[in-house]
């Protein structure tokens, strides 16, 4: 069996004010996610974390205080993850399966400008901590964005 190894950064994106943080989601065909996406040549991993951001989600996020990594996570998937034939899958991913290492950054902005999702999201949102946590469906996000909010709380936070 052939892995197909990809790199990808996701961007964690917070409007911290003194009632409530909201933090940017958007969803797509399987639930709420963050901007994520693959890193380009001679692209850092923040800096694709910035410009998937903009391309998803329509918030630009250059001028944003970056936080750092807080979490790193793999996932392997193959054509049963996704609505493809075996054959079709190999033709996309090249290989029977792709192993993707997903490095999480987390970003702070002043203000929450209206997101303006790519085509392929069905929409895009500003949510508060516990309503982003409970929306999004994957675990390993939910692991990111907790680490997140304790980086931003001012805890130690050990990247994986």
């Amino acid at each position: 069996m052939e892995i197909v190894k990809e790199h990808c950064s996701l961007a964690i994106v917070v409007v911290r004010n003194q009632s409530q943080n909201r933090v940017l989601m958007i969803k797509n065909h399987s639930g709420w996610v963050f901007p994520k996406g693959h890193i380009e040549k001679g692209e850092s991993e923040e800096e694709a974390a910035r410009r998937e951001c903009k391309e998803e989600s329509g918030v630009d996020i250059d001028q944003a205080f970056c936080h750092g990594k807080v979490h790193e996570f793999q996932i392997i998937f193959d054509h049963t993850h996704i609505k493809m034939t075996k054959n079709q899958f190999l033709a996309y991913a090249g290989g029977d399966a792709i192993e993707k290492t997903i490095s999480a950054y987390c970003f702070e902005l002043d203000s929450a400008p209206q997101p303006k999702v790519e085509e392929g999201f069905i929409e895009g949102c500003w949510l508060n901590e516990s309503e982003a946590f409970h929306f999004l469906c994957y675990e390993e996000n939910k692991m990111a964005l907790m680490k997140a909010i304790n980086k931003l709380k001012g805890n130690i936070v050990q990247t994986i």
